[in-house]
C-alpha cells in the first residue's frame, strides 16, 4: 500500500484541529519547503480537504511569497502536455515544486483551456519555462507533419453525449480512427449550460468529416 493509501483513512478519522496542526507544523518547519504546493495538491486530491489557505498563511509567515500564473493552451496540445498516464505534467510539477492545474472548461471562441500554476514566484517561473518548452516541441511536431491543423468545437447536450461516446467508447473510437483526428469531450458542461464541448483537431477535411459523424450520432441515437 502506498503512503497516501495509508494516510487517507487516518486523515479522514482525524479531528479538524489535528489536521490543521499537522499542516501548520509542516509549513512552519519548512519541511520539503520547495514542494509544499505539491503537498497541498496531494491533500486536496487524495485526502479530500482544502489546505490552500492554511499553507498560504504559514508560507507567508515564513517569508515565502506565493503567486498564481494563468496561461491559455490550445486544446489540441493539452493531451501532449499531460502525457501518458500524466507523466509529463507530473514531471513538471515535480521539477518545479508547483501546483499545476489544467481546467476542463474550453473557451468557445479560441478552443483553448486555462492552465494555472501556483507556488513560490521562483518555482512558478520554472514551471512556465517547462510548459513552454513542452508546447514548443508539440507545435514543431505538427508543423513537421506538413498539413495545416485546425481546431473546431461543437456543443452537445449532456444527455446526448452517451450517443457520441457509444458503448464502452466504441463510437468515439470509430470517429477518431476513420477521421484521423484528435477528438476530445469535456468532462463537465460549459459554465451556465447543460452542453458539453466536443473539440476536434486535425486536417480540415477530416475535421469536417468528424463533425458530421458526431452530429449523425446524436441524430440517430434512438435507432440502435
Amino acid at each position: 500500500m502506498s503512503l497516501i493509501g495509508m494516510l487517507r483513512p487516518l486523515w479522514r478519522n482525524s479531528k479538524p484541529k489535528i489536521q490543521q496542526l499537522l499542516l501548520t507544523d509542516i509549513a512552519k518547519n519548512n519541511i520539503l519547503k520547495s514542494h509544499i504546493p505539491c503537498i497541498r495538491t496531494v491533500a486536496n486530491r487524495y485526502l479530500c480537504t482544502d489546505v490552500k489557505d492554511a499553507f498560504s498563511e504559514n508560507l507567508e509567515e515564513s517569508g515565502i511569497a506565493l503567486t498564481t500564473h494563468r496561461l491559455l493552451v490550445e486544446d489540441m496540445f493539452v493531451s501532449g502536455l499531460i502525457g501518458r498516464a500524466g507523466n509529463v505534467i507530473g514531471g513538471i510539477r515535480k521539477q518545479s515544486g508547483c501546483s499545476v492545474k489544467i481546467e476542463d472548461y474550453i473557451d468557445e471562441e479560441s478552443c483553448k483551456r486555462e492552465v494555472s500554476i501556483y507556488g513560490p514566484s521562483k518555482d512558478v517561473d520554472i514551471a512556465k519555462e517547462l510548459i513552454q518548452s513542452r508546447l514548443d516541441i508539440l507545435r514543431q511536431r505538427y508543423q513537421e507533419a506538413g498539413k495545416p491543423v485546425i481546431t473546431k468545437h461543437l456543443l452537445v447536450a449532456n444527455d446526448h453525449i452517451g450517443a457520441v461516446i457509444g458503448q464502452r467508447g466504441s463510437n468515439i473510437s470509430k470517429i477518431r480512427n476513420e477521421c484521423d483526428c484528435q477528438v476530445r469531450i469535456a468532462r463537465q458542461p460549459q459554465p451556465g449550460t447543460n452542453n458539453r464541448a466536443v473539440v476536434i483537431s486535425g486536417d480540415r477535411a477530416e475535421v469536417e468529416k468528424a463533425i458530421r459523424m458526431v452530429q449523425e450520432s446524436v441524430e440517430n441515437r434512438y435507432e440502435e
